[in-house]
């Protein structure tokens, strides 16, 4: 629960904190794995603040090799549509939106697509990061939030 940016921006800060929070549980040798872990969106705008944010992570957390913290923002932060085809162990879907923005959100929900090729890139692990009271409501994503632990 959280307030986006607003506009077309549908990054919402406090999911990014979320973010943040589940980055701390991996060590600094982690992130220089390749394919262990996408965080992925519908949407643009809350792509780019993801990599705002995981570039402050990566510099609060000291990893020295900026090439590696670079590539790795690059490679794997992304919207759906630059994973299809791709695998990772892990994924962290970051929804966006709140209340405010019930189009964006009908529209991401509106085919099973968007939230399939999410889901479909997580060979083990796969975490949505998102306001449960508005996505938990509309189509493919109430089925979701019935299969996934809260």
């Amino acid at each position: 629960d959280g307030q986006e940016h607003g506009g077309k921006d549908h990054f919402v800060p406090k999911e990014g904190k979320v973010v943040r929070e589940l980055l701390e549980k991996y060590d600094n040798e982690f992130f220089k794995k390749e394919n262990a872990l996408f965080i992925i969106t519908p949407f643009t705008s809350v792509s780019n603040e993801i990599r705002k944010e995981v570039k402050s992570f990566f510099k609060e957390r000291e990893i020295e090799d900026k090439a590696i913290c670079e590539n790795w923002i690059l490679k794997n932060i992304g919207t759906v549509h630059t994973f299809q085809g791709k695998g990772a162990d892990e994924v962290i879907f970051v929804t966006g939106c709140d209340e405010k923005s019930l189009g964006a959100v009908r529209w991401a929900s509106s085919k099973a697509n968007i939230l399939n090729v999410a889901v479909s890139r997580a060979k083990f692990r796969f975490v949505i990061v998102g306001n449960k009271k508005i996505w938990g409501e509309v189509p493919n994503f109430a089925v979701a939030k019935e299969l996934l632990k809260s």
